[in-house]
């Protein structure tokens, strides 16, 4: 049976009694791909409302950090293990602050391109990270293949829009420094030439590239079983959002919409080139 965790959503009491498993939390300054971000006061409220729901917690520290910046992470970190929450990370940085202070609760590697395989995430399970977030980039087989194969609690994303890259630069802002224009907005879609297929640039600590479709595993999700399924409502229109909870949530099947690489493999081939 699957489980179904939500990302920050904006009334968390309009999603509190359905029946989804617990929500996805960013921090403030440390964190990515957020609606909105809650400060260390506001998790403690989250905590306690999440508990009395028997609700877990999850928060994502999901960037990219520079080294200015790995004491004010350390402070962070020290807060948070005073709760009850799993501590997602993309960046090892975060697993080696974890092992430093001694963190007793339970840690989550985040991986948008490295998590295709069970050896990886066994390899971060000898290090204690028990959960995983598993690549957009893998088919359906390969997703249900790793979670026969691997001991690690895996979480995949089932709704939303998928991170094809993220650099530490601030990309926008060179762009635009560059070409001698200004850059009035953190969120700007280009067109690709060949395809003329769109696709969305958000710079904030990070910079991110996104697919231009919203993805979703709602066609295959009876192929798709004992996951725990992250619905994403990053840039995504609330009543949209809601509706579309709603059906994973009762699986209302659609045999439609951008399903990414769930049902297209991906083929390496070796040439020559002279």
């Amino acid at each position: 049976m699957n489980k179904f965790y939500i990302t920050n959503p904006n009334n968390i009491d309009r999603y509190i009694n359905l029946s989804v498993s617990g929500f996805i939390f960013g921090i403030e300054k440390f964190s990515s791909e957020f609606n909105n971000y809650l400060s260390l006061d506001e998790i403690s409220l989250m905590c306690d409302k999440c508990k009395n729901n028997n609700k877990d917690i999850i928060i994502f520290l999901n960037r990219l950090y520079f080294e200015h910046e790995i004491d004010s992470l350390k402070e962070l970190i020290t807060e948070l293990s005073k709760y009850d929450v799993i501590i997602g990370f993309t960046d090892d940085a975060v697993l080696n602050i974890l092992d430093e202070i001694g963190f007793k609760g339970d840690s989550m590697l985040i991986s948008n391109h490295i998590g295709t395989n069970s050896y990886t995430l066994d390899f971060y399970l000898n290090k204690g990270v028990k959960n995983a977030y598993i690549s957009t980039e893998i088919t359906k087989e390969e997703i249900n293949e790793i979670n026969k194969n691997t001991k690690s609690n895996i979480f995949i994303k089932g709704y939303g829009y998928l991170n094809m890259a993220t650099s530490s630069r601030k990309l926008l802002t060179n762009y635009f420094k560059f070409i001698d224009k200004n850059k009035d907005k953190n969120n700007y879609t280009f067109k690709d030439f060949v395809t003329s297929k769109e696709y969305k640039i958000v710079e904030e600590y990070n910079s991110n590239f996104y697919t231009g479709d919203i993805y979703s595993c709602l066609k295959y999700l009876n192929e798709l079983d004992n996951l725990n399924i992250i619905l994403d409502n990053y840039m995504i229109d609330e009543e949209v959002f809601y509706k579309e909870v709603n059906n994973f949530i009762n699986h209302n099947i659609k045999d439609e919409g951008y399903t990414g690489f769930l049902d297209k493999k991906t083929v390496y081939k070796v040439e020559d080139y002279e």
